[in-house]
């Protein structure tokens, strides 16, 4: 499950694309220009970005290109028409990740996608949400500076909702997830888990940035501890 910003003006082609990357569990939130993808890429955490080349009121690759030294490191997935040689350097050297030609295949694009998540995931060290930072190496995490000891299920459901930061996971998929890693969890044993957590952050005087919305749990950015 991937948090994934997608910059489009063809509204149908967004629609059906959007609806395929649902059906990979993945949650999209779309921009039809520049204007309105840089807001939201400036905004909000995403794990990766689908842009356009073509925009109304601009480049998609110089959207990539205006993101990557404002601080964007999620891989970038090019989409264009445009299939000479040039085009395709063009976006790469502009941080575009993948380049892909339009009319594309739905499933080509979602398994271009799970392989770019796949890398950045085995590649990252350290996860962080604000102030809240998630050390991959020594399972350490810490809040504001200050170390908040978990057992090792608390931490992994802290790994799994910072991944996907501002998304409502219900319990059942936190279950399924985590099922997966080996570790075999319950509903109840979720909530109980989170509580701990919860207290834990408190006992260092910081608010836990879990809450419970939209029938899931979610690691929220907005009540994250932010950094100093």
């Amino acid at each position: 499950m991937a948090k994934i910003l997608l910059v489009e003006d063809d509204y149908n082609f967004a629609k059906n694309l959007s609806h395929w990357l649902a059906q990979e569990a993945h949650v999209v939130d779309h921009a039809g220009n520049c204007a309105d993808g840089r807001h939201f890429a400036r905004s909000f955490t995403y794990d990766l970005a689908i842009f356009d080349w073509e925009l109304p009121d601009g480049s998609g690759a110089d959207l990539c290109k205006d993101l990557r030294q404002s601080g964007l490191k999620s891989p970038i997935i090019m989409l264009t028409g445009r299939k000479q040689l040039a085009d395709r350097v063009t976006g790469l050297d502009c941080g575009a990740d993948d380049y892909l030609g339009k009319p594309c295949e739905p499933e080509e694009l979602c398994a271009r996608i799970r392989a770019l998540l796949r890398r950045q995931n085995e590649t990252a060290d350290v996860v962080c949400v604000g102030a809240v930072h998630l050390d991959l190496a020594s399972r350490n995490l810490f809040a504001s500076s200050k170390e908040v000891k978990l057992t090792p299920s608390e931490f992994e459901i802290c790994e799994l909702l910072m991944r996907h930061p501002d998304v409502s996971l219900e319990p059942d998929s936190i279950v399924s997830r985590l099922s997966i890693n080996g570790t075999s969890l319950s509903r109840s044993a979720v909530k109980v888990y989170i509580s701990n957590i919860r207290k834990k952050f408190a006992e260092v005087g910081c608010k836990c940035p879990i809450v419970f919305q939209d029938k899931g749990y979610s690691f929220c950015t907005s009540t994250a501890p932010k950094d100093e």
